[in-house]
This record gives C-alpha cells, structure tokens and sequence, in this order.
C-alpha cells in the first residue's frame, strides 16, 4: 500500500475513536500476495481481525474457508442499503445461494478503451463499442510511416495482455469454467484469440504493455485499453510527465502535455461481441466470524459479552467508511483507481471535487459514463455464484499472456493455442485439486 494511503486510512481511524472514544481500530497492511497466508496464521494465534479489506476474490476465498459471516453481512448490506451498490461489484461477491454475498463491495475501477473522440469525429467512425467498429477504426487510423497506430494491446508476456484479452474474450461470451468443468477450449476463445492477433497487427510495433499509453499521451495512438487508473494521467500535468518523453521509446520524440485531451478522449467499458461485458477489480470488505468455528480461535472466543461488543463496534466502523463525507474522502485517495460502488455517489458535488481537479476536469456527465461500467463487470473467476480459484492461479502462471505470445509469434494457430491453454488450465485444476485432497484436515 502507498505511504501516503496508508497516512490518509490512518486519519480516518483515528478520526472514527474520536466519534467513538469506547472502540481501537487496530489497522494492519498486507500485501496482497501475502493476505490470505497472513489470514492464516491468525486464524492460528489467535489474533484474527473482524474486519478485512482486499481483493473481491480473495474475500471470496475467506468466504469458501468459512472463515466469514455471511449473517453479518448481509444484515451489512441492508444497513448501508443493498440497492445502492451496482449489480457488477454484487455479482462479484454472490454466494451460490442468490441473494447471499462472501463480502461488502468498497471500490473498483474499470478497463475500457480510451480513444480519440476528435479523430474520431473526423472520419465519421462510430465509438469503439463492437469489434466491427474497433477493428474499423483500428485500420483507419493506423499509420506507421507517420508513427501513428491505431490501438493499443499487449504484445508482451504479461498480466496487461492477459486483461485485454479477458475483457474481448467475456464479450464474446467465452468462459474458463462452467459448473465446475473447464471449457476454455471453445470457438469463442479461439474466435476472440484470433481477432486479439489482429488488432496486435496495428499496436505499435516491439512488445507493448500499459507502458504504451506514452503513444496516446503523444497524439499518436488512437485507442488503448487501459484501467481507470489512467484517468490522472489525462487531466493533470504533473501525472503526464513520465509518458511525454523520448526514454520508453525510440520512436517517440516526445511531446508537451496536452491540455485538451482529457476533453478528446471517449471511454467504452462495455464492448459487444456474440455478447457484452465491461471488465474491472472490485476491493470488498469481509466480516470475519468472531466466534470459534473449527478453524482455530477467533479473538473474543469464549467471552459472548465482548464478542457482542466487537460486532457492534464493526457495525459502526461500516456505518462510518460508507458514510457519504468518508467513502469520499477514501475514494479521493487515488481519482480514477478507486470508484465508487454505489449508484447515488458519482453525481454528488462532493465527489466531483477530489483535491486534484482529476473529475473536474472530466465532466460529470463522462464520470457518470465511465463508472456506469461497473453495472457489467465480470471475470473469469467468479460466474452465477460459482468462484473458481484456479482462474488466479491461471493468471499468476500467465497462461493467458503465454497463449497470446504463441499465436502472435505464429507458432500455432488461434486453435492450437488456446488448446495448448486449456491443457495447461487442465493440469492447474487437477494440482489444486490433488493439494485440496493431500492437506490435513482442521482441528
């Protein structure tokens, strides 16, 4: 976590005891590789928190050790109000028993395709919404005697292609698993593989990944995909700097910032195919159970009269980070790379002055449009209820970006290269699954 996060999280803590002088949050950073072997062995001393905040599949991961409350949550949900949160962040968090979550959306951004709405405007092109239209454009604009291209797609063994990817493949309606089986090997997969190797063919040239955005930010890249994250980087100077020079890329000359370009530039989260997705992370709240479960011992165990005043104190930490003045402030945090949850947010006055001026800059009538996307987002790890944790191992593995760099290299065809991924999904699952059968059973 960044220090100055870490400060700004800090504050608000201490600014909660001072509301409420009877209750200590205790605050703990992790990094996220570490959480759940942390989680673990507090399960172990003894020293389990009430309450965590990480990844939405790691939450779900807690969730599948019974590690957490789904009662508390849900009574959680209703207090802050259910039907504020967009459907995607849920969908996220959903037990298989509907209606039922592992955990309590926080924030989340979005990948979409940021573009050139001048350009576009220029040569009458519709926004990049379909893969006709995305394909179209791409061969348009792409100029490489100029140094210009038409998109940007990773080209380079890493999890930024293996986003992109994911964002087309989920559009085209493509799926890792299915009620448990794998069935990555699909005409969508290789049909989504092979037009992902025919945008690459308008990228710009050598191996891309998100460091690429330095040709956008040089007028000289047409669409890129790209998080929220991105959303500084557009709007303020000072953020842009490290993208306007010549270090990256010998190509480039460099550039001065330009000042209109948060104003030419479209976002599209939600890309069409056979069907339609938008793509992005979720960060969630998990309510840990506080009394002993089978799992080792839970702090309060034992003790109903301090384990009752720990879960009302949990409850007023969460009335206060949703509350309106504080989920904003935490939200100011980082503009863009965190968004919020919830439908009635974005159009607020207090959340369109982040200290930066980034979603002055913006509008609000394009803020409301890019975080609209949370409404649609999906992964391959989490579908219908049904969490699938070999989908992060897939991606740890980079099996994704692998996949892409055979078809790219024109080793193997779109077919073979998405079986020669199913195979090593296959053999992922079934190593999970002989860990699962050889670990000891808890005490």
């Amino acid at each position: 976590m960044h220090y100055d996060r870490l400060v700004a999280i800090e504050y608000l803590t201490r600014t909660f005891e001072t509301l409420f002088p009877g209750i200590t949050v205790e605050l703990t950073a992790v990094e996220e590789n570490q959480f759940v072997p942390a989680f673990r062995r507090s399960l172990q001393n003894g020293t389990t928190p009430a309450l965590v905040g990480t990844a939405s599949d790691l939450v779900v991961a807690l969730g599948e050790m019974d590690a957490l409350d789904p009662e508390a949550t849900s009574r959680a949900l209703n207090l802050i109000g259910r039907s504020r949160f967009y459907r995607g962040p849920l969908s996220l968090l959903e037990r298989p028993q509907r209606g039922q979550y592992y955990g309590i959306p926080f924030h989340g951004w979005i990948q979409g395709i940021w573009y050139r709405t001048d350009w576009f405007e220029r040569e009458n092109l519709e926004p990049p919404t379909t893969w006709e239209a995305i394909l179209k454009a791409a061969e348009v604009f792409t100029q490489p005697e100029k140094g210009i291209y038409g998109i940007l797609v990773g080209t380079k063994r890493d999890h930024y292609a293996g986003q992109v990817f994911t964002h087309l493949a989920i559009s085209n309606g493509a799926r890792m698993f299915d009620n448990g089986r794998t069935v990555f090997n699909s005409p969508a997969m290789a049909e989504t593989l092979d037009f992902y190797t025919r945008l690459a063919a308008f990228s710009p040239p050598g191996e891309q990944t998100w460091r690429g955005r330095d040709y956008y930010l040089q007028g000289r890249l047409a669409m890129m995909f790209y998080s929220t994250f991105i959303m500084d980087d557009l709007a303020l100077p000072g953020m842009a700097l490290d993208s306007l020079s010549s270090d990256n890329f010998p190509d480039l000359p460099g550039a001065p910032f330009d000042p209109h370009l948060v104003h030419n530039t479209g976002m599209v989260s939600l890309i069409t195919a056979r069907g339609n997705s938008s793509y992005g992370m979720v960060n969630a709240l998990g309510l840990v159970r506080l009394k002993e479960q089978g799992q080792g011992p839970l702090r309060g165990a034992g003790d109903d009269s301090h384990v009752y005043r720990v879960y009302r104190a949990r409850e007023e930490f969460l009335r206060f980070l949703y509350a309106p003045h504080v989920y904003t402030s935490w939200l100011h945090m980082a503009p863009g790379g965190m968004l919020p949850v919830f439908r009635d947010i974005a159009g607020q006055n207090a959340f369109m002055r982040d200290l930066t001026g980034v979603f002055r800059r913006y509008g609000r009538p394009k803020m409301h449009d890019i975080i609209q996307g949370l409404e649609t987002i999906r992964n391959f790890g989490h579908e219908n209820g049904e969490h699938q944790p070999a989908a992060s191992v897939v991606y740890a593995r980079n099996v994704l970006p692998d996949m892409i760099a055979h078809s790219l290299s024109g080793n193997m065809t779109a077919e073979q290269a998405v079986g020669w991924a199913h195979a090593r999904i296959e053999e992922i699952v079934h190593e999970l699954n002989a860990g699962k059968n050889s670990a000891p059973a808890s005490q």
